[in-house]
């Protein structure tokens, strides 16, 4: 069911995730939490990839 409803979560999430850069920290929360929701999904979807780079790009920025 997590799956479900993952991709509405991404993209409710997804316009704070633009707006972080300019607070750092906010960056690596919003990131981190794309990561931990991630792993809630099945093994083989796209969303941990997602989120991994999300956290990474947070993580460089």
């Amino acid at each position: 069911m997590f799956e479900r409803y993952y991709p509405q979560a991404l993209a409710a999430l997804a316009p704070a995730y633009e707006l972080a850069p300019d607070d750092p920290a906010a960056a690596r929360l919003l990131a981190d939490l794309y990561l931990r929701q991630a792993s809630r999904a099945a093994p083989g979807t796209p969303y941990r990839a997602l989120a991994a780079a999300a956290l990474a790009t947070a993580r460089s920025g």
